[in-house]
């Protein structure tokens, strides 16, 4: 990527009309793993609007506007959305187009404006995955790369490696892999800022759990042979306290034709011993 990508965030003087409009055309919102900010992002898709970046820090539960990020040069970073922010003012932004010895997604110290680049085998190629339901610029779904509550930063690559790496950042200001661990093939992984991974597996149909913080592996699930055809619509997500796993389809059924009549399924599982605790189906519309 052209080092000239570095020079691509810019602080600019903010006025209440300017926020406004981010506002109006914000199509992420992220927040920091301990909730210490908000960033969100505009992506600058009409002529009179600059993509741009806000953070908001949360001040005794409370949002205050902080700083004002505009991305000026798209031609050396096609930036197509916001990823994740860190507790130290660091963001992931997902790119389209990267050089074959590069990656496609981009950290940026946002209070020096400066690109930090990761180092490892392995790692370079397509990373993040696109996952959202309308638009490109919607990257809710992100699911393998996050900032962790311990100050980490996990990054999960598939083919042709299949590895989760576990990078600190140093006194050096510097992201620098601390370690990695070597996983199953995947079909599909999710990793969250509490350090919990799950990856599913094609064959078998079961999804596996590892502690990126205490570098343990955890649980297996087994899962309703019923969803198999359903994997790559399925979600992975623990709850708050880490007790309860839910596995569910995701599926946005418009009504054109039979299939939106079929309802979609989510099973709980406890994480404390991997049983299956419950399951119900719905359906859900888009009009």
């Amino acid at each position: 990527m052209n080092e000239t990508a570095l020079e691509i965030l810019t602080h600019k003087p903010v006025k209440s009309a300017d926020v406004s409009l981010h506002v109006k055309n914000i199509t992420n919102i992220v927040c920091s793993p301990t909730m210490k900010y908000i960033a969100t992002w505009c992506p600058g898709s009409k002529p009179d609007i600059l993509p741009s970046i806000y953070r908001w820090p949360i001040t005794k539960g409370k949002l205050k506007f902080d700083k004002h990020y505009i991305i000026y040069d798209s031609l050396n970073l096609d930036a197509k959305a916001l990823i994740g922010v860190s507790d130290m003012n660091h963001i992931i932004l997902r790119v389209e187009d990267f050089v074959k010895d590069s990656y496609n997604f981009e950290i940026i110290d946002i209070v020096n404006n400066k690109r930090q680049k990761l180092n490892s085998q392995g790692l370079k190629g397509k990373v993040v995955k696109h996952s959202g339901f309308f638009d490109k610029s919607y990257s809710e779904f992100c699911n393998e790369i996050s900032f962790l509550e311990n100050g980490d930063l996990a990054i999960i690559k598939d083919d042709p490696v299949y590895r989760a790496y576990i990078f600190n950042f140093n006194e050096k200001h510097q992201w620098k892999c601390k370690c990695s661990i070597e996983l199953p093939r995947y079909y599909k992984c999710s990793v969250s800022s509490k350090g919990k991974l799950l990856v599913l597996l094609k064959l078998p149909f079961v999804i596996m759990q590892w502690d990126l913080i205490t570098l343990k592996y955890e649980m297996r699930y087994v899962l309703d042979w019923n969803l198999y055809n359903s994997r790559k619509s399925l979600q992975m997500c623990l709850n708050n306290d880490n007790s309860l796993l839910s596995i569910g389809e995701t599926k946005i059924r418009t009504g054109h034709g039979d299939d939106y009549k079929k309802p979609a399924q989510i099973s709980i599982y406890s994480v404390k011993d991997g049983l299956l605790l419950n399951k119900c189906k719905y359906i859900y519309l888009l009009y």
